[in-house]
């Protein structure tokens, strides 16, 4: 669990025992009366379909010191599936890249990951960054600064491949002899479909600090503004010092990638952007510079 950094969900959680125990848990009535199941299984499963072997872990298991994926891997499963909520500090895209690319390059694998875009009410910015990686190449990623509330990446990998990687390592197969048993669903399903051509490898893009500290609090602003329902828009005072001077900056950013965002096509940035600063949604006014959107919500104050 993690328990560093703005997290501490020990104040409110226990861990689970990391001993791969199954457990019959009964369910709520009102679900038993629809599809009359009483019980279902909790705990750390495996998903096992016709050809095909899927496991699942969670954000800050990515980063301990011996994570879940590991022993997965080692039990045969070819994909691991991570939904994470990492929120965004500089240089964090590239702790993730890293710890995923040694994760499927040693055990050889498929690292499906999925993270939380957005303002969650408070002074965190969760950066999104979805990726898909195979054996330490990474086959797609998302943006990391974005307006889109929601972003699917997606890449064709061949398992075989995985499996004709892990021949290769011949400490995996030692290990994997003495690795813990996990639970298995069954799924009657075929992972594998024919005739579509591979993904290649990308180059990942890392932005430079100054970079990441104009656009991470500029979309987390925009966010706010809209989740916020703040009629109007902000206030910035403004001294002349290096303080004022920086938020005045990040604000023309957020205004720079709203109209990015519309230029782009983004239909619920711009009906956000009416609502925000008072237009009916049946209005045909469109900006054209960062200016004109500034000047409709951002107020300031020598």
């Amino acid at each position: 669990m993690a328990i560093d950094g703005n997290f501490n969900e020990l104040r409110w959680f226990t861990p689970w025992p990391n001993d791969n125990s199954i457990y019959d848990y009964e369910l709520p009535e009102i679900i038993t009366r629809t599809n009359n199941q009483v019980l279902t299984k909790f705990g750390q499963s495996l998903i096992e379909t016709n050809d095909g072997c899927i496991g699942f872990e969670i954000c800050e298991e990515l980063f301990t010191a011996k994570p879940p994926h590991i022993d997965m891997f080692l039990s045969s499963a070819e994909i691991i599936i991570n939904n994470s909520s990492s929120y965004f500090e500089l240089g964090k895209l590239s702790k993730r890249v890293k710890f995923m690319k040694s994760a499927t390059l040693k055990c050889g694998g498929i690292y499906v990951y999925g993270n939380q875009r957005g303002c969650d009410g408070d002074r965190l910015y969760f950066d999104g960054s979805p990726m898909i990686l195979s054996n330490g190449r990474v086959l797609a990623i998302g943006m990391q600064f974005s307006l889109n509330e929601t972003e699917v990446v997606t890449a064709s990998v061949d398992i075989e491949e995985v499996r004709m990687y892990r021949s290769s390592i011949s400490s995996f197969y030692n290990q994997s002899n003495s690795a813990p048993e996990f639970h298995r669903i069954f799924i009657d399903f075929d992972l594998k479909q024919s005739n579509i051509p591979q993904t290649d490898p990308v180059i990942v893009e890392y932005l430079k600090p100054e970079e990441e500290i104009n656009l991470g609090p500029a979309c987390w602003m925009w966010d706010y503004l809209r989740k916020a329902n703040m009629a109007g828009g902000y206030f910035i005072p403004l001294s002349g010092g290096i303080d004022s001077c920086s938020a005045a900056i990040i604000t023309y950013s957020m205004c720079f990638l709203i109209l990015n965002a519309i230029q782009n096509g983004d239909e619920k940035v711009l009906s956000d952007l009416k609502r925000i600063v008072g237009l009916p949604n049946e209005s045909t006014w469109v900006p054209k510079t960062p200016k004109e959107i500034s000047k409709y919500f951002i107020y300031l104050r020598f």
